[in-house]
């Protein structure tokens, strides 16, 4: 049980965690359009990347068992398909976010805008 966090210990953890997310998002509002597709395009490259590393070592770790023991093992498979799924979908939400650039800039171009008055 010396794993297990205590209150003391968990609550500083909770808040740099808070803190670290608030001070990246805040840079992430910063950023151009430009700037935002590439750090998309680039954690999608590296979720794909892991998703291969971590298919590879369920099925290293299903084949180096043994057979007596298959039993106690539990594969990761729920876990993979979850994080090919959300991969699936920033796919989807960048490509949104890419034509609603795409189409703004269109009708900028025609002099159209979207002044509400």
């Amino acid at each position: 049980k010396e794993y297990l966090l205590n209150e003391y210990e968990f609550e500083p953890w909770v808040a740099n965690t808070v803190e670290e997310f608030s001070q990246s998002s805040l840079k992430v509002n910063e950023y151009k359009n430009d700037q935002l597709l590439s750090v998309f395009a680039k954690q999608i490259e590296e979720n794909n990347k892991l998703l291969l590393q971590l298919n590879a070592l369920n099925d290293f770790f299903k084949e180096a068992v043994q057979d007596s023991d298959k039993r106690y093992l539990k594969g990761i498979k729920l876990e993979l398909t979850a994080l090919k799924n959300n991969i699936v979908k920033a796919n989807q939400r960048r490509s949104e976010y890419t034509s609603i650039i795409e189409e703004a800039e269109q009708m900028k171009k025609l002099g159209i805008t979207n002044d509400v008055e």
